[in-house]
Order: C-alpha cells, then structure tokens, then sequence
C-alpha cells in the first residue's frame, strides 16, 4: 500500500496588497480534474477565489504540495491590475502589486504535475496569512491501468513544407535530471538525430517539442521514427508518424469539419505532387483514399484564384527580371534579376509589410550569362495568395504565387494539377487558421 502523505513542499508567495481583514475574507479552492482519478504525468490546475474582501494591505498566500507533484506554472487571475507571475521559476517569495481595494471571484491559479512514484492520494493546501485560514484539496492516482510513462503526439505546421513536430507530455524531473533524450529518423535509423529534454524544446504548457522532420508535397507518405532514451540508452517509448498518417487520423476521428477538409487538401496536393514530382517516397497516396478531394481539383478554374497580375519595371543595371514559384523540393518564390549577378540592399515587401528572411546567390544561364537569384524564404502556407514586392534601386518586381498557378492553369502547363491542388489546399489552411 503505499503511503498517502510523505512531507509536503511549502512555496510562498506574497501578493503584495491582499486584504489584512482576513478575518471577514472568504475564500476557496478548486481543482480540475475535479475529485477524478489523475494519471502519471498528468497537470491539475487548482485554483484559488476570494470574497468578502474590504481592506487593501499586504499579505501572502502559501501554497503546499505533497509529495508526487511539483510546481508547473502559476498566474493571476481576474480584472485585478496585477502584474504576472511564473511559479515554476520561484523557490521562495514572488511580489506583485495593484490597486484595487477588494476582491470577489477567481484570484490566481497554479498548475502542478503528477511525477512518477506518485502516492496514490496527494493534497494541494493553500493558507491565506497571516490569519492562518486554509483549504485542502486532494487528488486520487488513478491505479486501475499501468503507468505508460511519456506521451508521444504527432502535429503538423503548414510552412514552406510540412513540418511534423513531437509533442513530449508527462517528462519528470527525475527524468530530465537522469539524461533522458529523444532520438529521431526519417531513414529508418540508418542516420538519425539527438535532442535533449532542456528549456530550449519547452513549451509553455510544460510539454516538450520536437520538430523532427521537414517533408515536401511528393513525400507525405515518408515515415518518421521518433523514440525516448533512458540514461542507460534503452528505448522506454516510440512513435512513428507520417503527414498522411496523421491526415488520416483527423478524417475519422475529428470533429472540426475545417479540419477535415484541409487535411484532405492536403493529401490531394501531396497526390498530384507524387505524379509531377516522383520523390523518396515508398507509398503513394491512394485515390480511393482522398476521391472527393482529389477529384475537386478538376474542377478549379483560373476564375477561381484571386485576380492578380504581375509586373516589373527594371532600372540600370538591372536589364530583366522575372519571377517563379518552385515547388519539388519546397514552396519557394524566386527573384531573377538579369545583369547583375550580386546585388544589397534590396527592399521586400510580402503582403505589404517588410520582410526580412530571404537568401541571395548567382546562377549560370544557359548562355554563360550569369544572373542574380533571390529565394524568398519563410513564407507559410496561408501567405501563398499574398503580393511580394522587390525593390532594388531603380528596379520594382511585384509578383505573388497565385500568379504562378494561375499561369499554369491557364496555359495547361505540365504543374496544372499540382498548381490547382496547391490552391485549393492554400485556400482550405486560409479558412481554417483565419476562423
């Protein structure tokens, strides 16, 4: 049996103004999960309300946690002008100050994890000094299934490629403190890479992420292999995911219809791509998997894109320019300034606003001529429909991808398809992030 109480940590923190008439103060505390069972790894918010507060002076709150549980975060709660605080910083007194001259609802909240060897029943005391008034609330270790350790989850973000990012729950200190680390593959273990659960894969919901893989649209299919390390560099826990993978896991199992409809976007994109672009991928994405969404791009016209037109006015010694959407490897946008074949102090604008990510380089033309590229670089997904200019002394290009795709479909291009697809995948992340 184990024991139910083995010492408790006391951290105080002083809140600089709370009431001294503690004596007609009210005050309770609540937790979530409420009065449920809680696994290993798993946070409780718990949170503190005051009421029947008259007088402003000084006080403290003292905050006391049993063993199993340790401090994640911590912040004020309510309209009350007071400045924030990060209790997973503090070892000892934080200050904070306002205004107000009484209290009524919610006052701070503090977030604590379950760690491993947690006794099965835990308490969270909070004490309001100097009255000495306390409440206790107590939380239950849900033993009816194993401890598994970690959660691994997979997700994606939308940038020049898809990137699949590992989200690491449920790491303890004992964990972080006993050299734990991560390793991950996309060949297979045949080369893979370390990272370490530090502050620099820290989030601030105290879960760990890893962006363990970049993938371009003919590679979605590509696996990722990604597993958690002891010590002793024995494997405690796997996962393996792919861009479709996880497309397919929110088709059957989400609920936001946006979602659904991005994600089969996003495989009828990476299907045309495997077509136009055979990459390193082993499997290719199934028709009958995304039909509806593939057969939509049939249907989308140049009429459909947002109207744009390009141009360029080109100023010595600048003799030409042009512009491309590349689209094999990554969604780039390149600047081809002839005549010059090293250029600085360029000016860009996306969307109308300065952008400052960009890499410029010389290329060789066919003629022996030589060139001056610009790839632009950090452009997402939902930016894709957006204008981008380049000044260069003299010279203005404006350009936007959707002129790329448009000329693709208007001229029945080889990347017709990918470039319809691309749209309709630009357009279905646009709806989602912007609802």
């Amino acid at each position: 049996m184990k024991r139910i109480i083995a010492g408790v940590l006391s951290v105080i923190f002083l809140i600089g103004l709370i009431p001294a008439a503690f004596a007609s103060t009210s005050f309770t505390v609540t937790a979530t999960p409420d009065k449920g069972k809680v696994e290993v790894g798993e946070t409780i918010t718990v949170t503190v309300s005051l009421s029947d507060t008259e007088e402003s002076t000084s006080g403290a709150i003292e905050l006391g946690i049993s063993d199993g549980l340790e401090v994640v975060s911590g912040e004020m709660l309510g309209t009350h002008p007071m400045k924030s605080f990060d209790i997973r910083t503090l070892m000892g007194v934080v200050g904070g100050s306002f205004t107000a001259s009484s209290f009524d609802g919610e006052f701070a909240s503090i977030t604590v994890r379950v760690l491993e060897d947690a006794p099965q029943i835990m308490t969270v005391t909070v004490k309001l000094n100097p009255s000495g008034a306390e409440q206790t609330v107590e939380v239950t270790l849900n033993e009816d299934k194993p401890n598994e350790g970690p959660t691994c989850t997979a997700s994606l973000s939308l940038n020049e490629n898809v990137d699949i990012k590992i989200y690491v729950d449920g790491v303890t200190s004992e964990m972080t403190s006993g050299g734990y680390y991560v390793e991950y593959s996309t060949d297979g273990w045949e080369n893979y890479s370390e990272a370490a659960f530090d502050e620099e894969h820290l989030d601030e919901s105290g879960k760990y992420v890893f962006m363990v893989a970049s993938f371009s649209a003919n590679q979605f299919t590509k696996e990722v292999l990604f597993r958690i390390c002891d010590g002793d560099k024995k494997e405690v826990k796997n996962l393996s995911s792919s861009v479709k993978e996880y497309c397919d896991y929110q088709r059957e199992n989400s609920s936001d219809e946006r979602l659904k409809t991005l994600c089969g976007a996003l495989m009828a994109y990476g299907f045309f791509a495997q077509l136009r672009f055979p990459g390193t991928a082993s499997e290719l994405i199934g028709v009958s998997d995304y039909a509806i969404a593939i057969s939509n791009v049939a249907a989308v016209s140049s009429r459909d894109l947002p109207a744009y037109t390009a141009s360029a006015y080109c100023s010595a010694p600048v003799t030409g320019a042009s512009a491309s959407l590349s689209l094999e490897s990554e969604t780039k946008l390149n600047f081809y300034l002839k005549g010059v074949d090293s250029i600085d102090g360029i000016t860009l604008l996306v969307g109308g606003l300065p952008w400052s990510d960009y890499k410029i380089s010389s290329i060789e033309t066919p003629n022996g001529d030589s060139k001056c590229c610009i790839r632009i670089n950090g452009l997402n997904t939902v930016d894709l429909t957006k204008s981008v200019m380049l000044i260069y002394r003299g010279t203005v290009v404006n350009y936007s991808p959707v002129a790329y795709m448009d000329y693709a479909i208007k001229n029945n291009t080889y990347e017709i398809n990918v470039c319809k697809a691309l749209f309709l995948y630009v357009k279905a992340a646009q709806d989602y992030f912007n609802s």
